[in-house]
């Protein structure tokens, strides 16, 4: 079987278009921005989604989530703060019936400073394979901050390490790896998600 590689992009620089921009037409009492970009391309199905937040008065409200596979969904700031919402499971990447049943990824907002700083945690699966192990639950955390400028800039541990794009690959095996950073295409940072925080759950 051949290396298997799954693109998360994430997008964090908060410039409407695409879907964002429908949403602008759809629900106008906000002002909607694009959050997160997600292209998830393997040899085994692609999704590609996107993730946009409405702002009303400058306060973050409505997180939208949407993706090729029909997933359509609306998630008031309010609660996403409470818990993770799902983003991802088997059912929306085709397999053949390789992948573990259920969650795959899910998302988690923290607010730190109202309306100028969150923490946005990825929380997914490491082990996507069928085999008869533990599940290996990962959480990748990401802060984004409003520069002097008044934009978000997203960067993980470092203020030096901003990015906009995120790279994670998965192995033969169906294991993600490897998380790799970009900032408009050039490299910042790599890292081997068996250091990331481990997890109970999705």
């Amino acid at each position: 079987m051949k290396n298997s590689i799954l693109f998360f992009f994430l997008f964090m620089s908060l410039e409407s278009y695409g879907s964002c921009e429908q949403l602008s037409s759809d629900i106008p009492r906000f002002n909607w921005k694009n959050l997160t970009e997600l292209n998830v391309k393997t040899l085994i199905g692609d999704v590609d989604a996107d993730l946009c937040i409405g702002f009303s008065d400058g306060q973050a409200e409505l997180i939208s989530y949407q993706d090729d596979s029909g997933n359509n969904e609306l998630f008031p700031v309010s609660e996403l703060l409470i818990g993770p919402l799902t983003l991802l499971t088997d059912e929306d990447i085709s397999a053949g019936g390789i992948i573990r049943k259920g969650k795959i990824m899910t998302l988690l907002l923290e607010e730190i400073v109202p309306e100028n700083h969150y923490k946005l945690s990825l929380n997914f699966l490491r082990n996507l394979a069928k085999i008869p192990t533990r599940r290996d639950h990962r959480r990748l955390t990401v802060e984004i901050k409003k520069d002097d400028l008044g934009e978000f800039k997203s960067f993980f541990n470092t203020i030096e390490t901003t990015f906009n794009q995120v790279e994670i690959n998965i192995t033969a095996s169906l294991k993600i790896n490897e998380v790799t950073f970009y900032e408009f295409g050039s490299f910042v940072q790599k890292i081997e998600t068996i250091s990331l925080k481990k997890i109970k759950d999705l």
